[in-house]
Order: C-alpha cells, then structure tokens, then sequence
C-alpha cells in the first residue's frame, strides 16, 4: 500500500495485475493463514473505505464491459472475414466487418483507424473540414454522427473547439473576446470591466483584458510584471541554495559541511549519507579511500573513479562549481519557458560565488619548495659541504700533588682531626694550613 500512497483501490488493481501475470513478484500460500479473531463484533464505517470500494466495482464493472465488446467485435470480425463477407476499406484496402466501417456522405466506406487517422492529422493543421479519402475524387465530407465514431473523446472535443472558434471568427462580433488560455470566447459589452472570466469548465482562469495574464488587480500590468520577473530571481537565487545546501535523505534535515570526510551523519536521525552524491550509504565501502590512507592527490594514493573520494581536495571549489552551475541551469530554464513575460537574461543575474584562489605552495626553507632544491644562482655561490672527519682523542695529563712536609704532619692530623668538613676540603685542593 506504501507504492500506492496507502489507498484501497489502486493497492486492489496492483494486485490483481501481479496475480494475472505470469512471473509473481511473491510466493502464493498453500493454504490461507487462519484468523486469530473470534466471535462476531459490529464492523466500523469508514467513509473513505466505502467510497474507493464504490469506485472500484464501478470501475471493475466498466473495464469487464470494455473486454466483452473488445471481445465480441474481434470474433464478429473475424466470422465476416471468414465467410468472406468483409468490406473493402476504400484507403488501405483491408477487409472488416461493416460495424468497424464509417462512410462519407455518398457512401465511399473506410476503417475507422484510417479515417481517425487522416482526422488527427487536419486538427493539427487546426483544419475541421474532414474530407472523404476516396480515389474517385470525391469532397463530400463525414457526417457529424460519423466523425463521433471513429474520433476519441479528446479529439472530438477538439474537433469541435476549433470549428467553433472559426465560426466566431466568421462571424465579427463586435466586442468579441478570448480566454487567453483556452478557446473560449464571449462578447463583453462593458468596456470598464477590467477582467476577463471564463467559463470554460476546463479552464476557469480569470485573466487581465489588457495584458492578456493572469488576474493581477489591484496591482497594475507593470508592476505585475515586475514582480515576476523578481519571482523569476528568487527562483534562481532558491536554485542556488538548494544546490548548496544537503539533506538528510530520510529526514530531510538540512546541513552544510566546513570540513571533514564526506561520510555525513544526520545529527537527527543518525542516517548515514554521502556529501557528493547525496545518497544514503552503509560506511566507508562507498568511498574510494579509506581513514588512514592517503588522500586523492598526495603521495601514493590510489583512488577507484567509480566511487566517492572520502576526502575533498578544495571544498570551497566544489562548493562554487555546484552553486554556479544550479544557476546557469535554473536560468537557462527559465528563459526557455513561455508564460509572456518579457524576462532578459540581465534580468536573472545574481552574484556567483568566485572560485577560490590556488593553496600557496611552500616557501623558501619549506619541505618541498622549488622541487626540493635551491635555484641555481643560489647553488653557485655555495660552497661544497667538507666531509666531517673524526676527532683525535685526546688524553688529559694525570694531576700530581705535591707531598706535605715532615714537620707539618703533626699538625695536620690535628688539623684533620679537629678540623670541620669544610676545612678538610680546603687541605684536600692543596692549601697548606697555617700554623
């Protein structure tokens, strides 16, 4: 029901094509599924139940009426022909049963597909003079009740339009007026009426007598005009938006990314999408890299062409080529649509976004700068690095102290003894005590 917009009647006629077919879109059942409900209870009135089963009996009932006469004219047709009591159709030449025949006003006989034929093509030529097609050079025309039975309604209808609009022309009444957008017409007697009203049951547009549009009042023609041709720039500007901003594809929530990989997850409903083609994805299989890898344009990378990158290599451009060409088109579309509005193209410019300029490259004294090697009237004037060599080893010379005198020993085991830390340390750096 969810493919016929949950309504009974065209779910049922789905249905009963499937189960004609050859090739079911399903399994059929053995058997029927046993009903869990019990006992009897008052069925509830649904009004829009009741009202599509109405159409559909109505329906059903008229199509298997369609059939049977479909029917019984192809075995009628093919006893005539059979028993060799086929007419002969003056155009083609084929035998049919005379049911199937139309004639002219003096009795030349024709199939009915020839004459609705040779009819279609004098209404395309806005032509209502339906001629007989006999080889004897005959000019009498159809009968009105002829013409009713080998034209479709839609074609009869027509038929009838233009030969009436003929007659009116013929006719040059004085004050006479036509639906822009149909072929009514009436005479209007009150030259102050502003409107034009159809009548046409098909139609009724109310419309503007002087600018032949759509009614407009109390605004005048121009500035009626003028706000199309400003509609007509909001349309543009509306493109432009649209192509710029994404979508959820479940929940339609809109978003636009700063930066980042492609992969988009909804902040409302968690879907996961695509920012290039906008389409809802499962992870990381729909991309061409990977998170790790590197990236479409950097060293060693390897991108698959029939995949989405996962990494874009200037998102402002991508963002300014989208937004420009969803202008180009919606004003291409819109100056190729008639609605009689003198719309030029200076009337649909906008502002386009500039495509942003190149990333600079590296600097001097930047990895990478000038392939990674100095200029050549700089490499001249340098010169050639010497190769480092090993230093000697040098060996520092042993440190003597000289032996105390034999007289101060006395006194510097006293002094050791008595003396504090810091004394010792200065006897050990060589100062002789004073005694």
């Amino acid at each position: 029901m969810e493919q016929c917009n949950f309504f009974y009647a065209p779910t049922h006629l789905r249905l009963l094509r499937e189960s004609q077919s050859e090739a079911l879109p399903y399994t059929p059942k053995g058997r029927p599924t046993p009903s869990k409900i019990k006992g009897k209870g008052k069925a509830t009135f649904d009004p829009d139940f009741e009202s599509e089963r109405e159409w559909l009996l109505l329906k059903i009932g008229a199509d298997k009426l369609k059939a049977d006469e479909e029917l019984a004219e192809k075995l009628n047709e093919e006893e005539y022909v059979a028993n060799g009591e086929g007419l002969e159709c003056g155009c083609c030449f084929g035998e049919y049963a005379f049911d199937k025949m139309v004639q002219c006003a003096e009795g030349h006989l024709f199939c009915r597909d020839c004459a609705r034929r040779q009819a279609e093509e004098r209404l395309g030529l806005r032509q209502t003079d339906l001629l007989c097609m006999d080889q004897s050079d005959c000019n009498a025309p159809f009968p009105e009740t002829e013409i009713a039975r080998f034209l479709t309604e839609k074609s009869l209808n027509l038929y009838h339009r233009i030969k009436q609009g003929k007659e009116i022309e013929k006719a040059g009444l004085v004050g006479l007026e036509s639906c822009p957008f149909c072929d009514y017409a009436c005479v209007i007697e009150n030259d102050e009426e502003k409107l034009f009203r159809c009548e046409n049951e098909e139609c009724l547009v109310i419309s503007c007598r002087k600018c032949k549009k759509t009614d407009h009042l109390p605004k005048t023609c121009k500035e009626a005009e003028d706000d199309l041709r400003l509609n007509a720039r909001h349309m543009v500007e509306e493109a432009m938006s649209n192509a710029l901003m994404r979508k959820c594809p479940k929940c339609h929530h809109p978003f636009v990314k700063e930066g980042g990989c492609n992969k988009m997850t909804c902040n409302q409903c968690r879907t996961l999408s695509c920012y290039r083609c906008r389409r809802v994805i499962q992870g990381y299989d729909h991309f061409s890299e990977r998170p790790g890898q590197p990236r479409y344009g950097e060293a060693g990378a390897v991108r698959d062409p029939s995949k989405c990158p996962l990494w874009d290599i200037d998102l402002e451009k991508l963002h300014a080529d989208e937004v420009t060409a969803a202008a180009r088109k919606a004003q291409e579309e819109i100056l190729s649509t008639d609605d009689n509005i003198q719309i030029v193209k200076q009337d649909l410019e906008v502002d386009l976004p500039k495509p942003p300029p190149p990333p600079p490259g590296p600097g001097p004294g930047q990895p990478g700068y000038n392939g990674g090697v100095l200029p050549a009237e700089f490499m001249e004037h340098v010169l050639p690095m010497p190769i480092p060599q090993a230093l000697p080893i040098v060996v520092p010379p042993p440190i003597h102290h000289a032996p105390f005198p034999a007289q101060h020993q006395y006194h510097y085991h006293a002094i050791v003894q008595y003396a504090p830390m810091h004394a010792v340390a200065v006897i050990h750096q060589g100062i002789q005590p004073i005694i």
